[in-house]
């Protein structure tokens, strides 16, 4: 994996010699450097209470497993082009759980009347079942593919 030699990079691209691992590196790389560096310019970060932390961590740590365990089937099933499937699968999941959690949000804002507990619970809920619902859907991928090809 290269930090800053983007002339090896680019060889290593043109070549076609990045595997599915390193783009799994890369991807991860990118997404933790830019989630953990919106976290430290937010001015307030440092005034966060409890509950704000711990629903960060929660959306962290279940994006991260997500991509691993994703990964982690699809490498078994030795399958190409996770990321794209990946990213692909995670938009149209992503827009879904927001329509799905939009309305009991709504309600719930109503029902506490506290913007905070609220925005935890969402959070938690949400970035659980986007979790579950990403680790299925390749599964689910995973098991049809191997019906297809071995009926």
């Amino acid at each position: 994996m290269y930090f800053l030699n983007i002339k090896k990079l680019k060889k290593q691209i043109i070549s076609n010699q990045l595997s599915e691992k390193d783009k799994l590196f890369y991807y991860l790389g990118t997404f933790i450097v830019y989630l953990l560096g919106y976290e430290i310019i937010q001015l307030e970060s440092i005034h966060r209470n409890r509950y704000e932390w711990f629903s960060f961590a929660i959306y962290f740590l279940s994006a991260i497993l997500s991509i691993i365990l994703c990964y982690k089937l699809s490498v078994n099933s030795k399958e190409k082009d996770f990321l794209g499937k990946y990213i692909s699968i995670s938009f149209v999941l992503n827009n879904l759980l927001f329509v799905f959690f939009i309305i009991p949000f709504i309600i719930l804002t109503v029902l506490i009347q506290n913007e905070l507990i609220v925005g935890v619970i969402f959070e938690i809920f949400y970035s659980i079942s986007s979790l579950i619902l990403m680790y299925r859907v390749f599964k689910d991928i995973q098991i049809k593919k191997s019906l297809i090809i071995n009926p």
